[in-house]
């Protein structure tokens, strides 16, 4: 069957064998498409990018008929409400050098660099959760969000210098500007 006929089969209820055909026009690996539920981040991550290498290579093919949608591609491997609603938190996952890193098991980071913490697998909560912490940091880092902490603590650290500084203020109260400004030029050496 050619990848022309496959891909209008689809249109209507697929039989296997179409199914089949496709998968290996596209060069797909059918272990990525039993079914069976994810086992964490690392096979999902695997198996999206198993989908968007299969949406660029129905680009590359020459289709005699309807060339196979994006859509038809993600039913292959899942349903697209599934794909839609959370395969879509690896568009910006990938983004983030350190988070690639971990999804593609480079070894470069760890679960408690990425995550702070070791689990059997992750999740889309997980990932979804340092999606929103990364944003609302807005910077990624490989330390499991250590870099917030050094943050926060130097803000703190900002802040006590700065109410130390108005306490001096204070205690030069009543001796005018003069006082006050030769303070605030002392505080900047």
């Amino acid at each position: 069957m050619t990848a022309a006929a496959t891909a209008s089969r689809l249109d209507s209820e697929v039989p296997s064998s179409a199914k089949h055909d496709l998968m290996s026009a596209l060069q797909i690996n059918s272990a990525l498409c039993d079914g069976e539920a994810d086992k964490g981040l690392i096979q999902a991550y695997i198996k999206w990018k198993a989908i968007m290498a299969a949406k660029e290579k129905s680009q590359e093919l020459s289709w005699n008929g309807n060339r196979p949608t994006f859509g038809q591609i993600i039913d292959l491997f899942m349903s697209r409400s599934m794909f839609y609603s959370h395969f879509k938190f690896f568009d910006q996952a990938v983004k983030h050098p350190e988070m690639l890193e971990w999804l593609e098991e480079t070894g470069a980071c760890s679960d408690v660099d990425i995550w702070g913490k070791e689990k059997k697998f992750y999740n889309f909560v997980d990932l979804k959760e340092w999606l929103r912490k990364v944003e609302v940091d807005g910077e990624s880092s490989s330390d499991g969000g250590r870099k917030k902490g050094k943050k926060v603590m130097k803000k703190k650290e900002s802040e006590k210098e700065e109410s130390s500084h108005k306490g001096e203020k204070k205690s030069h109260k009543g001796k005018g500007k003069a006082a006050e400004s030769s303070n605030k030029r002392g505080s900047r050496k």
